[in-house]
C-alpha cells in the first residue's frame, strides 16, 4: 500500500525541503496514479524510473503529464531469501533466466541483468507517518 516509489521516497523527498505531501490518495498502482493524474483526480503522483519507461511507450495518458521533480535514486526490486541461507544460486537462477528470455520480452520489460548490491543499500530512511502531517 506505501510503496518507497509511490510513498516512500516523495515523502523523504519532501521532508528534506521541508514539508509534507498531505495523506495520499492509495490508487494501488503506478498506472492507476498516472490515469488519476490525466484526469485531473490528483495533482501530482510519484511514478518509479522503471514503471515511466515502460508507460512512456504505452500509455497515451502521458502526454498529460510532465515530470517536476525527481527523488535519489534507491535500489529496485529485492529478492530475499531466509536467514542462512545461500543467496547465491538463487541469483544465478535469476540471472540465467532473464539471459535465456526471448529478446523481445527483456526489451519490453527493459532487462539487462541482477546487479549484488550490499545489505546496506537497502537501508533507506522510514518517511514521515501520514497521521503526523498537520491539518
Amino acid at each position: 500500500m506505501m510503496s518507497q516509489s509511490g510513498y516512500g521516497a516523495p515523502q523523504t523527498w519532501a521532508e528534506a525541503r521541508g514539508f509534507r505531501f498531505a495523506a495520499p490518495m492509495v490508487t494501488g498502482s503506478h498506472h492507476e496514479s498516472i490515469a488519476t493524474v490525466a484526469t485531473g483526480q490528483a495533482d501530482i503522483a510519484a511514478i518509479d524510473a522503471q514503471t515511466w519507461w515502460i508507460e512512456a511507450r504505452e500509455n497515451p495518458a502521458l502526454q498529460h503529464l510532465r515530470i517536476i521533480a525527481q527523488t535519489h535514486s534507491t535500489p529496485g526490486q529485492s529478492f530475499i531469501t531466509r536467514a542462512g541461507q545461500n543467496p547465491a544460486p538463487y541469483f544465478t537462477a535469476i540471472a540465467g533466466a532473464i539471459r535465456a528470455a526471448p529478446a523481445a520480452v527483456r526489451t519490453s520489460l527493459n532487462l539487462r541483468g541482477i546487479v549484488a548490491l550490499p545489505q546496506i543499500t537497502y537501508d533507506l530512511p522510514l518517511p514521515p507517518k501520514i497521521k503526523a502531517i498537520a491539518d
